[in-house]
């Protein structure tokens, strides 16, 4: 784990660690949604949108603007994203409330194209593979809670239908790496990796040992 990971503001526990959105990533979809609503507003200035194309034109720069409100929302906002702190593990896009080591079974790397189906996608779509870290507990649904509802709706949907857990924290816009999560998850002291029917005491679920 890198030093520059962990948070230095005293409003997280001591030996917290916690990841925020990269500066430079949000300053790239800040100036590339910028420059798109100026391309926008030339062409509308200079009367090229044809009837049918008003319609399509208008549904991306309503999609460009919401990009700009989300970058500046989140540049001044600084709250930590994802925080790995005594508590649990937090990811503040899925979850209100810290999953407890106790419930968190173990961790799962895996790939946005791990699957057939995505494996296909991902050979003819070109698409650049992004990496996951998925916390594995019993019951996901009773720590997930994203903060967008239609995105939330979105990821649960997928993540029933390529089988991939629903507790999956995306590193991709964020000052640090799936590995620099995972570590920092492994490394804590009061996390306990164990078997599906093995209880947080080392026993087994179905004996109460």
């Amino acid at each position: 784990m890198k030093p520059s990971k962990a948070d230095p503001q005293s409003a997280l526990e001591r030996g917290a660690v916690a990841f925020r959105y990269h500066k430079g990533v949000l300053a790239l979809f800040y100036v590339g949604a910028v420059f798109f609503l100026a391309i926008a507003t030339v062409l509308a200035h200079l009367g090229l949108f044809g009837q049918g194309e008003w319609a399509y034109w208008g549904m991306l720069v309503l999609i460009a603007l919401a990009f700009v409100l989300f970058v500046g929302r989140e540049w001044f906002r600084g709250e930590p994203v994802v925080v790995v702190d005594a508590q649990g593990v937090r990811d503040r896009r899925l979850m209100r409330a810290p999953v407890p080591w106790l419930a968190i079974r173990g961790i799962r790397l895996f790939s946005s194209y791990e699957g057939a189906r995505l494996r296909l996608f991902g050979k003819f779509g070109g698409g650049q593979e992004n990496l996951f870290v998925g916390l594995i507990v019993d019951d996901p649904e009773r720590y997930y809670s994203p903060a967008n509802p239609l995105t939330g709706a979105l990821h649960r949907f997928f993540s029933r239908f390529f089988r991939q857990p629903l507790l999956a924290i995306n590193m991709s816009l964020l000052d640090g790496t799936p590995l620099d999560l995972v570590e920092a998850i492994e490394n804590h002291s009061s996390y306990q990796p164990r078997r599906p029917n093995e209880t947080p005491g080392g026993g087994s679920a179905q004996s109460g040992q």
